[in-house]
Formats: structure tokens, C-alpha cells, sequence
């Protein structure tokens, strides 16, 4: 099944299969033309079919991809939504895709191969591309997902890549969010991202509406046994202490 089918189209109100086969006529209809002339045509249309004037992408673990992002859209806003990397190494340890991209990670790094950076960053390497196709059926069951502290070191170098490439981008056309401050102060945070993304919204009933759908996650690091929460933490500490936290 295709990604952007179960993934972005299925959150949107209607049949998503529908909207995919009509999304997929529009875009089979398009000349050749560069990758981020695409991506724009695709949103544009999409604007236009739910009547809407701003496209918002959120996707996890898009902080690999910020530098491509920087490039194909060199006009876009960026807001960085970003938690303890505690719990946020338990939600890629236990989500099976993120959980087998750390391990790929890990296992590539024994070989010299950082899938994080240049010329193996993914998305950018079509050489990483031909040796995942090669690799994938070889990743089966439990033994392709990846431990806690590998997940807790993909996290924090996945953050450092992420930082480094924001670090190009003008101050004017990014935002930080902590997801903490997010949960305890939703109006306010929300009143603050709406204005980053156009001044021009009057968004207060959505504000309030969105407000009440924010609620405090699970904190599953409380769950861990000390000796497993500092372990954690270690293979935590570059990313958290790059972002303000407490390591």
C-alpha cells in the first residue's frame, strides 16, 4: 500500500482511496518536471480540493531529511517539534518502521556508512536506496527491530543532523515547539505556531477547538528499571543536551 495512502490521505475527511485514485490522475497527467515541482503541484491541488489556503506537513522523523528539504523548498517555513528524546527513543523502539530504520542505522555505522549524513544520507543516496531493496528481505520478526539504547542513538543523532541543517535556514522562517510547553500551554503555543505559519489567520475558535484535543502522552520512561533509564539517557545525551535538556 502506498505510504502517502495509509499515512497523510487517510487522515483527511472522505474516502481516501478515492481521494488517492483522483490525487493519482491529476499527477499522471503532469509533464516532466523537477521533484519539488511535484511535491507543489500535489499540495496545490489538495489545497484546492478541501478549499484550504495553507498546506501543513507533519511527518516523524522528517529532522533526516531537513537538508533536501532546505533545498527543494528554499522558501518554506520550518517549525521543530521536539520532545525528551527518552520517550521519544521508547516510541521509535516499539514503532516498526522507525525501529528497523535505527537498527539499519546501527548495523550500517559498523561498515562506515552513516545513513544520517553524506553521500549515504537518506533521500539523497541512490546507492543507500539499491542496498536497502537488496537488504529488506532479509529483515523479518523481532530481530529487525532495534534495542532502546540503539533507538535513544538514532534519536540524538537524528536530532544533531536535523539542528545542523535548521542551522541554514533564517530565523524569520522557523519555529521551536517543546512538547512539554505544547501540553501545559496549549492556547498559547498554538496562538504562537498559527501566527509563525501567517500572521494573517484569525484562528481563535480553532484555537479552542484544538486546544481540547491536546492532552499530556504517556511518560513510559517511568516504566524503565534505573539501570535502564541511564542507560538511556547515555546513548540520549548529545541530542537532549542540544536541545535544553536536563542529561
Amino acid at each position: 500500500m502506498p505510504p502517502i495512502l495509509y499515512m497523510a490521505l487517510s487522515s483527511l475527511p472522505g474516502d481516501p482511496d478515492a481521494l488517492y485514485l483522483d490525487l493519482q490522475s491529476s499527477m499522471n497527467a503532469r509533464a516532466k518536471a523537477a521533484l519539488a515541482d511535484h511535491y507543489l503541484s500535489m499540495f496545490d491541488w489538495l489545497k484546492k480540493r478541501f478549499q484550504k489556503k495553507v498546506w501543513v506537513e507533519r511527518s516523524g522523523a522528517s529532522l533526516i531529511f531537513v537538508a533536501a528539504l532546505v533545498r527543494l523548498f528554499p522558501d518554506s517555513k520550518f517549525i521543530h517539534l521536539h520532545r525528551d528524546g527518552r520517550e521519544t527513543a521508547i516510541s521509535i523502539q516499539r514503532y516498526p518502521p522507525l525501529s528497523l530504520l535505527a537498527k539499519s542505522w546501527r548495523d550500517a555505522g559498523r561498515f562506515g556508512l552513516d545513513m544520517l549524513a553524506p553521500p549515504f544520507r537518506l533521500g539523497d543516496s541512490r546507492a543507500l536506496a539499491m542496498m536497502e531493496k537488496m537488504a529488506s528481505p532479509f529483515h523479518r520478526g523481532a530481530g529487525a527491530l532495534a534495542d532502546l539504547e540503539t533507538a535513544g542513538a538514532f534519536w540524538s543523532s537524528m536530532v544533531l543532523t536535523g539542528l545542523e541543517a535548521l542551522d541554514s535556514v533564517p530565523a524569520d522562517r522557523k519555529l521551536t515547539v517543546r512538547y512539554e510547553r505544547l501540553v501545559a500551554e496549549p492556547e498559547n503555543q498554538l496562538t504562537e505556531i498559527l501566527d509563525f505559519i501567517d500572521p494573517e489567520f484569525s484562528g481563535a475558535d480553532w484555537i479552542r477547538s484544538a486546544s481540547g484535543l491536546i492532552a499530556p502522552g504517556a511518560n513510559n520512561s517511568e516504566a524503565l528499571t534505573p539501570q535502564e533509564f541511564c542507560a538511556l539517557t547515555n546513548a540520549c545525551r548529545p541530542g537532549l543536551l542540544a536541545l535544553g535538556y536536563e542529561a
